[in-house]
């Protein structure tokens, strides 16, 4: 009876949340954390009108002919056409021949506000049938005229490459755990402006600290969940339906509903729910906010990373493992978020324990490629200079931050091979390797990350197939692979057995030149330097 009194029910979460560490002597309180995000996606909607505004007035779309030979390849909205003959689709363009002047400003300044765009699939939608929340304008803001006066310099190229890795950033910081939150937007396009006749090592400078800029806007894991908070909070409040209608594979149980209609019928049910999802997310919070500075420290400690599902026991554990004098923040906290997780509209709106090893991972692996991303550009800036790439990352230091040359997973610096490898190289099955073209020739440059598997570089025998895929001697799986004949080829290789998703390992290949012709020394050789 008692636990079926109202203010017993509400005394159970009475508890307030747990504080996160931002920093090794930083404790922010759960409230700041909340107002922030909150605030962000104030902004983001302030954003996302913008940008609808500006595609008002600044892009257009032109419906061209496709070879269109499988279905899938029209496009959702693409006007039908018969089977194996010619459809329509439609491609955004600049109606003035080019995204300039006003438009151009207007573009640059929403694209550096930190904010978090919203992610409502009832928001207005493009021809193409993609939110218009930016991503027509990224499309057009690097096209340019020919009836121009003068074509897009590289300053003005790059300035626009880093707009739409921006604005990239802001989409996914508006996203939930399952979606993908490591924007690698526009990297190939980065590499050959990075190469283009004329370029600088001041200006590749530049680009590194622009993208170490537009990195600093991205929310990280704690954003994304507190995302995931939101969202689930409009469920309590009934702005959306419950996760279990809308999973139309299965039949609702008994207890759901009555959890629903609880809900639903009481307000302090409701008032019980909403606030065990604030301690739920704190304790998840706090996880993150632990892992982050574990794994940020250039320690082998991958132990964060080898986690598929978390109890609440691993969880409140995890938590106090990094620094013992941290513990009174968490300890003794363990029947609290018990208390919290007996809310089970809250529990069933906030089921993230499977998912917060996942999203650590995730975050792990894409810090580690952007950070291997400023160093190819560091690479290159040093070719420009020196005429040759440098037989050891350290030359770089002084390009670079030296916290950018080392991997974060081992805190020694990324793999580099000046000249390759004698044999092809496949791409490798870990975080981020679909966005290179891979395979690479034999004498390609190569950075690369072992990731959580500590992988290195390993001669193997496959049977290798077009566009980079391969399948194992023994793999019969594939009837078109298995009839091609074994080659020998290089591939990253785990020294630890990993069996978890991803693990954060990726080659980064570099420009291959046929001649080394180091650029008249001058105003950019004396900033390195310095």
């Amino acid at each position: 009876l008692a636990w079926a009194t109202p203010a017993w029910r509400l005394a159970q979460v009475a508890a307030e949340p747990i504080s996160v560490r931002r920093g090794d002597q930083d404790v922010t309180a759960f409230t700041v954390v909340v107002n922030q995000a909150e605030e962000e996606m104030r902004l983001g909607k302030e954003v996302a009108e913008g940008y609808e505004r500006l595609h008002a007035r600044a892009v257009d779309y032109e419906w061209i002919d496709i070879d269109a030979t499988e279905p899938s390849e029209r496009g959702a909205n693409s006007v039908e056409g018969e089977f194996g003959g010619v459809a329509k689709a439609p491609v955004a363009r600049p109606i003035g021949g080019r995204l300039d002047g006003e438009d151009l400003e207007e573009f640059l300044r929403l694209s550096r506000v930190k904010c978090r765009l919203p992610q409502d699939p009832t928001a207005p939608q493009g021809p193409t049938g993609y939110m218009m929340h930016g991503a027509s304008l990224q499309a057009i803001a690097l096209m340019d005229s020919p009836d121009a006066e003068e074509p897009i310099g590289l300053d003005g190229r790059l300035e626009r490459l880093l707009a739409c890795r921006r604005v990239a950033i802001q989409s996914t910081n508006g996203s939930l755990f399952q979606l993908n939150t490591n924007p690698t937007y526009l990297a190939g396009e980065l590499v050959a402006w990075a190469t283009a006749e004329g370029q600088t090592s001041t200006r590749l400078i530049n680009a590194i600290e622009g993208l170490r800029e537009a990195e600093a806007m991205l929310v990280g894991p704690i954003g994304h969940l507190m995302n995931e908070r939101h969202q689930a909070r409009a469920v309590i409040r009934g702005e959306f339906g419950p996760p279990f209608l809308q999973d139309n594979r299965r039949q609702p149980s008994a207890v759901e509903w009555l959890a629903y209609m609880a809900n639903e019928s009481f307000g302090f049910e409701r008032e019980r729910a909403l606030k065990a999802i604030d301690l739920i997310t704190s304790f998840h919070a706090a996880y993150f906010s632990e892992g982050m500075l574990a794994l940020g420290t250039g320690t082998t400690d991958r132990s964060w990373l080898q986690t598929y599902y978390l109890d609440d026991v691993q969880l409140v554990a995890a938590i106090n493992q990094p620094l013992q004098r941290w513990l009174i923040l968490y300890m003794n906290h363990l029947d609290t978020l018990t208390s919290a997780q007996s809310s089970f509209l809250a529990s069933m709106s906030l089921d993230n324990r499977q998912e917060l090893p996942a999203a650590l991972r995730s975050w792990m692996a894409g810090a580690s490629w952007r950070r291997a991303e400023r160093v190819r550009l560091a690479l290159i800036a040093y070719r420009i200079n020196h005429g040759e790439y440098p037989e050891e990352l350290e030359s770089l230091v002084g390009i670079v931050k030296r916290g950018d040359i080392l991997d974060p997973y081992t805190g020694d610096p990324f793999g580099w091979a000046r000249e390759g490898f004698e044999r092809r190289v496949v791409a490798a099955s870990g975080f981020q390797s679909q966005f290179e073209e891979l395979p690479a020739a034999p004498g390609t440059p190569l950075l690369w990350c072992g990731g959580s598997g500590l992988a290195a570089p390993r001669e193997r025998e496959v049977r290798l197939g077009a566009r980079g895929s391969y399948a194992e001697p023994n793999d019969d799986s594939d009837v078109e692979l298995n009839e091609r004949p074994l080659v020998k080829v290089v591939s990253l290789s785990d020294v630890e057995q990993v069996a978890l998703y991803p693990t954060g390992k990726f080659w980064m290949p570099l420009p291959k030149y046929k001649s080394v012709r180091a650029s008249t020394p001058g105003a950019d050789a004396s900033r390195l330097a310095r």
